[in-house]
């Protein structure tokens, strides 16, 4: 490369770097960037490749008079896609050229014959979703700095001379295909969590170790032709237990311990519901109220005032009690929990789009119930409702959940949702304001429901999902957020109008979980989710008549 180049290529970046944000179309010194990323990448025939594709730099990406050939636009005129696959490249990747594009989504340079490697500069490609590069000369190790790829959605490396170990933050990302077979990796394989993958291979490398557990859909084409030291279920033969002998016992003694305490807990309550249908019913044959004479009671054990006695079940097989810390009856040590009747029972099986919606309204329903209905404070807890105003029974403002998550929504055998750990964080004792930051919370943390409901991924970070779901609407590939099972689960009827419906359930979780605007109430929440329940259940009754040649009357 002359002189002349060099500094016409540090022209480019520096105006590249020095491009002030530009809204709608990219201006003329991003599509001088882009250029010259594209001669850089054609190596000795930047010039004829310039020309074949038709890219210049004076006039629009997208056109008009005509777009250029490989690229693809926002609807405001910025580079989106560039595609140039089977193109005899033979040059290499300028990532500093190329990140000049901004919105920039994905790159797919496939069949062609790029050397030199992948550069760890690719990361300040920040948007990208898709990465194509198999199929070509590209040597070297991957990047760590793929890891700042949050957005990332495809990485194909196949058929190429990559070497050194795959990034272990890989498995940090929100992947869904990794091909990086036909390659000289070596050590060992990441722990991808495999059952969320749609496409995976490491196959024909120098990689040794265990294979991932959970590998799903993936079988032993997705890792053969690897080194002798590759082991795992149900591809390979179990992995020795020599230096890690006392880790296994010790991983094998905790889940134990930890099965047990399922157990216990699980005998617990069904003894502690089990005492209270036999109390109501000896004192209901002794004709007795709940309050017994005197006005005392019982509830858990504790001796407590009529007044605190339970109220009537709600219409959602929610029963509010008061718990006492310890064995005495104090004021000020209250708190509201939900105990709920049956045996909790867990299911593993596949769980349809008609039951995730029910389970969906049921805990929307049971919130509403918390926030309207169920009102106190913390100075004068009292349960005693009137039929007449069950709104205004107490003083204080409605009581907020304070802890509503996946782990505290377990569910009966007939695989009803009930809500538990109720009211686990403390009231507010006294100001509104706190009381609406309550509330808001619970919202969002029943967004976070939703989503993980619809996306069929469990998380600990709710933003971190919500910005992740968001992320994919907007690349247009909002069936991409879907769980796959719930989508090949069947029972959701006509296939079009259910996904209508999903898509109008995951609007109702992103509004949700947006901190940028003050979310609905729990109550306006309800009625939208059992407005989607009852059209899905109107649909799937049609459809039912459809197949028995029934037709509704008018």
């Amino acid at each position: 490369m002359g002189w002349w180049q060099v500094l016409g290529t540090a022209v480019l970046v520096a105006a590249a770097c020095c491009s002030r944000g530009v809204r709608g179309e990219d201006a003329d010194e991003v599509r001088a960037s882009v250029v010259g990323f594209l001669r850089t990448l054609a190596g000795g025939d930047g010039d004829r490749a310039v020309q074949e594709l038709g890219w210049n730099a004076s006039v629009a990406p997208c056109g008009p008079p005509a777009p250029w050939l490989g690229v693809h636009c926002t609807g405001d005129g910025r580079i989106e896609k560039i595609v140039l696959e089977g193109w005899g490249l033979s040059g290499t990747i300028n990532a500093t050229m190329l990140c000049a594009a901004r919105a920039l989504r994905v790159l797919s340079l496939q069949d062609n014959a790029l050397h030199g490697g992948l550069p760890a500069d690719i990361s300040g490609c920040s948007g990208l979703t898709h990465i194509y590069v198999g199929a070509n000369r590209l040597s070297g190790s991957l990047p760590p700095s793929l890891v700042r790829l949050t957005h990332l959605h495809v990485l194909n490396v196949s058929k190429n001379d990559f070497s050194g170990e795959i990034p272990a933050g890989l498995s940090k990302l929100g992947l869904a295909r990794f091909c990086g077979n036909d390659n000289h990796f070596n050590g060992t394989i990441p722990e991808f969590e495999l059952s969320r993958f749609e496409d995976f291979s490491v196959a024909n490398n120098n990689l040794t170790g265990s294979i991932p557990r959970d590998v799903g859909i993936f079988g032993n084409d997705s890792f053969s032709g690897n080194s002798d030291g590759m082991c795992g279920q149900p591809s390979f033969a179990p992995c020795p237990t020599s230096s890690g002998e006392n880790d296994g016992k010790r991983r094998g003694v905790h889940t134990i311990v930890m099965c047990l305490g399922y157990v216990l807990f699980g005998a617990g309550t069904a003894a502690f519901v089990l005492y209270m249908l036999c109390s109501k019913k000896r004192r209901h044959k002794l004709g007795r109220k709940p309050g017994g004479a005197g006005g005392k009671g019982e509830a858990g054990g504790v001796r407590v005032p009529e007044q605190w006695q339970p109220r009537q079940a709600s219409p959602w097989g929610i029963d509010v009690f008061l718990e006492q810390n310890g064995q005495s009856v104090s004021v000020g040590c209250q708190k509201l929990v939900v105990i709920f009747a049956g045996s909790v029972e867990s299911s593993r099986t596949a769980l349809d789009w008609p039951a995730r919606l029910h389970i969906a309204a049921k805990i929307a329903d049971g919130m509403a119930f918390m926030h309207d209905a169920l009102r106190g404070d913390g100075a004068n807890a009292n349960l005693s409702f009137s039929e007449e105003d069950e709104a205004s029974a107490f003083d204080g403002g409605a009581v907020a959940h304070g802890n509503l998550k996946a782990s505290n929504v377990l569910f009966t055998a007939a695989m009803e949702p009930r809500i538990s750990e109720y009211g686990v964080t403390a009231p507010p004792q006294s100001s509104a304001p706190s009381d609406a930051a309550a509330h808001c919370a619970d919202v969002r943390a029943y967004g976070v429901l939703l989503l993980e409901l619809l996306t069929g991924k469990a998380t600990a970070d709710g933003a971190e999902l919500a910005r992740w779901v968001t992320s994919v609407i907007r690349e247009e590939w909002t069936a991409e957020v879907f769980d796959r099972v719930m989508l090949s689960a069947g029972g959701a009827g006509d296939d079009v109008a259910s996904e209508q419906r999903m898509v109008r359930l995951l609007q109702i979780a992103m509004r949700c979980v947006d901190a940028s605007s003050p979310p609905p109430t729990m109550r306006e929440v309800a009625g939208m989710v059992n407005a989607i329940c009852e059209e899905d259940g109107r649909s799937v009754s049609s459809e039912a008549r459809a197949r028995h040649g029934r037709t509704p009357r008018n």
